[in-house]
């Protein structure tokens, strides 16, 4: 059986349209790469540095092994001391601020600024309590 002219254009337009669709758009890919370091895991807390404002005085809190906070998108459980307690948290567009509400407000209630984010480390700089004194979260993967 020999081909016509326009078998053949078909043929090529359906191969044509079979591997345009199977081509990847590198522009619209959302995967992120394997090695992009994310917030979102289980951090075990080491310490806390609290620095007075006024005074610049500092001590440091240490925990232990079972204290901990996992990031999931958008909420934060920790489990501190026997203590648990379960934040909403939402990452600014300037991925180094997280605001987060112990409520279901739609008001924060403070803000935390990621210091350091890699694979296997996490530092949080924020509020330490009601005196605006600064608090230094330091978590480890």
């Amino acid at each position: 059986m020999t081909m016509t002219t326009r078998h053949i254009a078909c043929a090529f337009l359906l191969a044509a349209a079979t591997f345009t669709a199977c081509s990847k758009d590198d522009n619209n890919d959302t995967t992120p790469p394997s090695n992009e370091v994310t917030l979102v895991a289980k951090w075990n807390q080491v310490s806390e540095k609290h620095i007075e404002r006024n005074t610049l005085k500092e001590y440091v809190v240490y925990f232990g092994p079972g204290d901990y906070w996992e990031f999931t998108k958008d909420s934060i459980f920790a489990n501190v001391r026997g203590i648990s307690t379960r934040l909403r948290y939402k990452k600014l567009a300037d991925d180094s601020t997280l605001l987060y509400y112990l409520s279901a407000s739609s008001i924060p209630t403070d803000t935390f600024f990621i210091r350091t984010l890699t694979s296997n480390a996490l530092v949080l700089r924020g509020r330490a309590d009601q005196a605006n004194n600064i608090g230094i979260l330091t978590f480890k993967r």
